[in-house]
């Protein structure tokens, strides 16, 4: 398949791996990407539903309704990718398919990062 950005919408074109994901969101949660006071802003701001409380749609972020995790989702065809950041341990997950397929990939992530000790 021939990657066209082109054809992206708001995912912006970005070609990424796991562990690129990982390395990214660890990053954000521990301040080396944006000012403390920017991270605070996208998780606590954004989209929420008035008729169905719950995880909102921060700044570019899906951040859970506690705010002990926040992460983010993407498709292209044949291919799902999740990743979540878990705020109370510290520990980022992330998992990458080629299915096309309906797949529940935000409890595969958690289910993934709770066998970590």
């Amino acid at each position: 398949m021939k990657y066209d950005p082109s054809s992206e919408w708001t995912g912006g074109g970005l070609v990424t791996n796991p562990t690129m994901l990982v390395q990214f969101f660890a990053a954000l949660a521990e301040g080396r990407v944006i000012q403390s006071e920017s991270f605070a802003q996208m998780l606590a701001a954004g989209w929420r539903d008035p008729e169905a409380p719950g995880p909102h749609y921060g700044f570019g972020i899906f951040v859970d309704d506690t705010g002990n995790s926040f992460g983010h989702g993407g498709l292209w065809p044949g291919y799902r990718t999740h990743v979540t950041h878990l705020v109370t341990t510290g520990t980022t997950t992330s998992v990458q398919t080629n299915r096309d397929g309906r797949i529940d990939m935000d409890s595969l992530v958690n289910r993934i990062a709770g066998l970590v000790p």
